[in-house]
């Protein structure tokens, strides 16, 4: 079966309140299996006929979330249809892990709540789901938005506890006597809680933020039972010499210690409460379906401490249930799976134009090798589409219809005005060394509209498809979604019924594409393209949409200025335009890029500015180019030999961090911010590493741990290092984190270093080659465009450079 057919089907269902249709498709792809791929999966897998087929489609095997996603559907639509007609209940959202939504086979805790005839659950939850991704995903938000739910039921902690081999990590061998928690490894448990702990307060600190009034239940989970040979339990024990009697025991210790933090946070959070589950299941085997999940029974009676703490909160807080207009559901909880654009109405948005610049637009950013402008064929595409929607019906606007600049509050307005069923702004690309290509399309990370990412989807797959082009949106992310601090397209800036994204149709500073944007008739290609992306949308079928994220408020005007900034260069710089020196006017290379001249004489006169101030600047070097003069892959600590739990006592280092102690430096609130990073490998103090000459030598002492101010600088360097040492499978040890200024200039770093704005780390590892790090680095970089930045190889010394600047800048030493 198709797995695009099968989504479809899905998708027909949610809207058509087709609960029959879910459920046949659950009986046709799905089948029970003995355990799932972690731990906290359900045992549920894809029918052996179909497995071939759909775990190498783009829905990809490793999602394995056909089951979740045929579960969410289907509690989707009882939840529509409960709350349909005249309901005085309360409305609660759910986010959580397989407790919360075991597919098929078992009635868990979110079904029991739901079989309160008085409760209606908008459920978010997905087997084997991590905190972690909670966290980072934040469906919650959106949710308690839309169903102005005053409970929010969060569940989750096991797979980020025990998953992915961790139950056994957290073991220590059996000795003759020794007690339980004698062969728990306390420094592994304490290091792997505290990350979950950091996710669980991010969460609470932005439903206390952002939605207060609401109260989050959380709770672990009570003591199951181990089996011989269990792949969870059972296996692990074995492994480390623990029978299952004891082993349960030992297995109570650790989920007693989760437990015991859970409740910690309630004091902290006054938004949150804990619900202890212990002994509520049963202490029988015959009362668990497997190592980790209950029978229905169980989970019935597990969730009767749950149901009770909601009443006795609802009842406390004086709660009264919203009305039904104003959770009507033929409008709530619709947003995981349609559409919910109104009216036909489009605006598109011709990027810059006219001869200045103009409220945050540029005139033009992008300029062809013969000397072509971007304005000018945003312009050309941008009514040629509006030609091709208007014949098929619709009412289209454009911001611009000659040759002039517009402010982004001003193209904005024109689409806030009309109330829009949806606002396209489209730009033509460029890159540092001109020979990018590809078509990318963005949707603002403060999005909350899953229409704008519908929009952006559907523009997207018409344009590839149309044009032949790279798919930048899947090169540069792993979820085919773009987010870019683009101010056109900041949503609360538009009228809430529109959805807005913004288009790069492709590079245009290639000669190649330049050549075949000048044909009329590649233009009329971009043109329909644009326009079937634009109509697919307001057109029956919809995907799933996805989970956003929010961001610093810098906007920027396009791909070009925003990667431009990341650099730390102007426009004219980023675009290759410096390359003479100072004082010097274009060299011949420069100058011979250009070739015809502008189609005015005001428009060349301001180019010739622009590129006369270039030519003022400085040639552009990659500041961390000669980390090679004082690193080398013999200097750091490899932490990979340390007693794992001294790693984290700063005091047994100090030699290695001269001058730490007098700085003051707050090390238990880094390893907070840490914790929250969600790092396997790494600890904060290995984060802190000073480097090697701050040990001894003329530049003993001289380096700081980074201020508070820049901490969030390294958080996607460090989750990017955490991939690469998982994918290479050997410890991975750091050369150099952060240099102040003092310290940078001592051991002769560049002035403009990344490493000084806590952005860069220079690494090294103990298994494989310098090239296959590399390799790794590149491949880790492409599949999140978190990760984008710079990536140096130093052949001779053996490290690599790594930071996340925003914009690729790559090179290689011998």
């Amino acid at each position: 079966m198709n797995p695009r057919l099968i989504q479809q089907k899905i998708t027909e269902a949610v809207q058509n309140n087709d609960l029959g249709a879910i459920q046949t498709l659950q009986k046709d792809l799905l089948q029970e299996t003995d355990y799932g791929e972690q731990p906290y999966d359900a045992a549920i897998e894809l029918k052996p006929e179909l497995r071939a087929q759909l775990e190498t489609s783009f829905e990809g095997a490793t999602m394995v979330n056909w089951a979740n996603r045929l579960a969410r559907a289907e509690r989707l639509v009882n939840y529509r249809l409960k709350t349909l007609f005249g309901f005085d209940g309360t409305r609660i959202v759910s986010e959580g892990d397989s407790w919360f939504q075991y597919p098929l086979l078992l009635d868990d805790l979110i079904d029991q709540v739901s079989f309160e005839r008085d409760f209606a659950v908008f459920s978010l939850g997905a087997a084997g789901d991590l905190v972690q991704r909670m966290t980072q995903q934040r469906e919650y938000k959106r949710a308690l938005q839309d169903t102005k739910s005053p409970i929010l039921l969060l569940s989750g902690g096991g797979n980020d506890l025990l998953g992915d081999g961790r139950f056994e990590n957290l073991l220590l061998p059996f000795s003759s006597g020794a007690a339980p928690e004698d062969l728990v490894n306390k420094a592994a448990l304490d290091q792997v809680s505290r990350e979950i702990l950091g996710f669980y307060r991010q969460i609470l600190t932005d439903v206390r933020d952002n939605h207060p009034g609401v109260m989050v239940f959380g709770h672990a989970y009570d003591t199951p039972f181990p089996k011989n040979g269990g792949k969870y339990f059972g296996a692990p024990l074995k492994n480390v010499g623990i029978d299952l009697k004891l082993g349960r025991k030992v297995i109570e210790v650790i989920l007693d210690d989760f437990s015991g933090r859970l409740n910690q946070l309630a004091p902290e959070f006054p938004n949150y409460q804990f619900v202890n589950m212990k002994g509520t299941v049963g202490d029988h085997p015959n009362s668990w379906r497997d190592e980790l999940h209950p029978e229905s029974k169980g989970f019935e009676r597990a969730a009767k401490p749950l149901i009770g703490a909601i009443r006795a909160h609802l009842s406390s807080s004086g709660f009264e249930a919203a009305s039904a207009e104003a959770n009507d559901a033929t409008t709530v909880g619709v947003w995981p799976f349609e559409s919910d654009t109104v009216g036909r109405t489009i605006v598109l948005d011709p990027g810059h134009g006219g001869t200045a610049s103009l409220g945050g637009s540029s005139w033009n950013n992008a300029i062809g090798p013969s000397g072509t402008l971007e304005k000018t064929w945003t312009l050309d595409v941008c009514q040629r589409a509006r030609d091709v929607l208007t014949a098929r019906g619709h009412t289209v606007l454009v911001t611009r219809d000659t040759d002039m600049n517009v402010s982004i509050e001003g193209r904005r307005k024109v689409a806030r005005d009309a109330r829009a069923g949806c606002f396209v702004s489209v730009h033509f690309n460029a890159s540092t060394a001109h020979n990018a290509q590809g078509t990318e399309t963005y949707v603002h990370p403060t999005t909350t509209s899953a229409a704008s990412i519908l929009l952006m989807r559907r523009v997207q797959k018409a344009m590839v498809a149309e044009l032949g082009l790279t798919n930048r949106n899947d090169t540069r992310s792993t979820d085919g979604i773009l987010r870019g601090s683009f101010g056109v397209i900041r949503e609360n800036r538009h009228h809430a019924d529109t959805a807005v994204c913004l288009h790069e149709v492709s590079f245009m500073d290639r000669i190649d594409e330049e050549n075949r944007i000048k044909t009329e008739t590649y233009r009329e290609c971009i043109a329909k393209a644009l326009a079937d992306g634009i109509d697919a949308f307001f057109g029956a079928g919809t995907e799933a949409a996805d989970a956003f994220e929010l961001v610093a408020e810098y906007d920027f005007e396009d791909a070009i200025h925003a990667n431009a900034v990341a650099s730390g260069l102007s426009i004219p710089q980023f675009l290759g335009l410096a390359e003479a020196p100072p004082g010097g006017g274009l060299t011949a290379r420069g100058a011979s890029s250009l070739g015809v001249p502008f189609e005015s004489a005001a428009g060349q006169t301001l180019l010739d500015t622009m590129f006369a101030q270039a030519a003022r600047t400085s040639e552009y070097v990659e500041p961390d180019r000669n980390e090679d003069v004082f690193l080398d892959g013999s200097q750091g600590i490899d932490f990979s030999t340390l007693d794992q739990g001294a790693v984290e006592h700063l005091e047994q280092f100090r030699a290695a961090y001269a001058g730490f102690e007098s700085s003051g430096f707050d090390f238990a609130a880094f390893s907070a911010f840490v914790a929250g990073l969600g790092l396997r490998h790494f600890s904060a103090t290995e984060l802190l590493f000073l480097g090697n000459s701050n040990a001894g030598g003329s530049c003993k002492g001289k380096n700081a741990p980074p201020p508070r101010s820049l901490w969030n600088n390294i958080a996607n360097t460090a989750r990017m290092l955490d991939e690469i040492r998982e994918r290479i499978g050997h410890p991975v040890k750091i050369l150099s984190g952060y240099r102040n200024s003092a310290y940078n200039s001592c051991v002769r770093g560049a002035s403009g270093s990344l490493h000084m704005k806590y952005n860069a780390i220079d690494w090294t590892a103990s298994g494989r080659t310098i090239r296959e790090w590399h390799e790794i680095a590149k491949k880790v970089r492409s599949e999140n465009p978190a990760f984008i930045g710079g990536i140096g190889r130093y052949d001779s010394k053996n490290f690599v450079h790594i930071d996340t600047r925003g914009s690729d800048v790559d090179w290689i030493k011998p």
